[in-house]
């Protein structure tokens, strides 16, 4: 159904996808409704990678916290 609001047509199949859209850049187009959007990078990082990019990590003085939250994605992207 969201996809379908995105886009005008139901994602039948991957090929059909493939059909009625583009990519260019960062973002995609829909042939069917002429709408486009925007889109990121997905990064799915380990802790030691996150630990990596903060300069100076071990002088934090517990600054820096981690928590995992379960849930719906679709709710907590509009949260």
């Amino acid at each position: 159904m969201w996809f379908k609001n995105l886009t005008g047509f139901d994602e039948v199949s991957p090929e059909f996808v493939r059909e009625n859209i583009s990519i260019n850049g960062d973002r995609i187009f829909s042939k069917v409704n002429g709408k486009s959007y925007q889109f990121g990078r997905l990064e799915v990082s380990t802790l030691q990678m996150l630990k990596s990019k903060v300069p100076d990590f071990n002088n934090l003085d517990g600054l820096l916290s981690v928590k995992q939250i379960i849930g719906d994605v679709q709710k907590l992207h509009c949260q």
